[in-house]
């Protein structure tokens, strides 16, 4: 089985070296799961594709911003023509870590399709009004699949998908995290969260201000309500 590990990159200037250095320090640790990465440069600003090409750092420029989802669809569109059999979402700004790349590989080739590495299925999620809008997500994902989908981490961005899941991915390419998990199940794919560590973000800026945060759960919410 071979899997490739997908970077989405924008203005990544002050993390991405190290993100790509530690994670090429543990995938060497462990040949036998013949895993690979690619870096997606999404249309940055700053210094990240000087970075990548000094690096000589397996990348793909997009040459305009154009999010994450496609992002990760030009990713998948190189792993189909390269024949991996997964793909993984792994954050440049420093927050995943690699030692669970090897959790959803081993979970994900006991038959699941998606594989979610989840902070709170054992771990209780804090008082924040962030968290407040993640329980929001949850609860309605809950409700929307009768209670037969329970996703406790829905903003989690360290996933794993197999072949069946990329073949129709490209559908579904502005599909963010939360609205992922249940628009996927309702086409019959098997999910798992399992729990996993991450970091805080080591550099840079999240654009998830309180503005910004309160229009994506509205945003995200209506998107689970309505079925779109």
């Amino acid at each position: 089985m071979k899997s490739l590990i997908i970077i989405p990159a924008y203005n990544e200037e002050e993390s991405i070296l190290k993100t790509v250095n530690n994670l090429s320090k543990k995938l060497a640790q462990c040949p036998e799961y013949h895993v690979d990465y690619i870096v997606i440069n999404d249309g940055s600003k700053d210094n990240t594709r000087l970075i990548l090409e000094e690096n000589h750092i397996p990348h793909i420029n997009q040459f305009i911003n154009m999010g994450v989802g496609t992002a990760i669809q030009t990713g998948i569109m190189f792993a189909q023509k390269q024949n991996y059999d997964y793909v993984m979402q792994y954050d440049g700004d420093g927050q995943h870590r690699p030692e669970n790349i090897f959790k959803l590989i081993d979970e994900a080739e006991k038959g699941y399709d998606i594989v979610i590495g989840s902070r709170f299925l054992k771990e209780k999620k804090p008082f924040s009004l962030r968290m407040l809008g993640s329980r929001i997500l949850s609860f309605l994902i809950s409700v929307r699949s009768l209670g037969k989908l329970k996703i406790t981490d829905p903003t989690s961005g360290q996933r794993i998908l197999n072949r069946k899941v990329m073949s129709v991915y490209s559908d579904d390419s502005s599909c963010s995290e939360p609205n992922f998990a249940i628009k996927y199940y309702e086409k019959g794919f098997r999910i798992k969260e399992i729990q996993v560590e991450m970091n805080e973000r080591e550099a840079g800026e999240s654009h998830f201000n309180f503005l910004n945060s309160v229009k994506f759960m509205l945003e995200q919410s209506l998107a689970i309500i309505l079925g779109f």
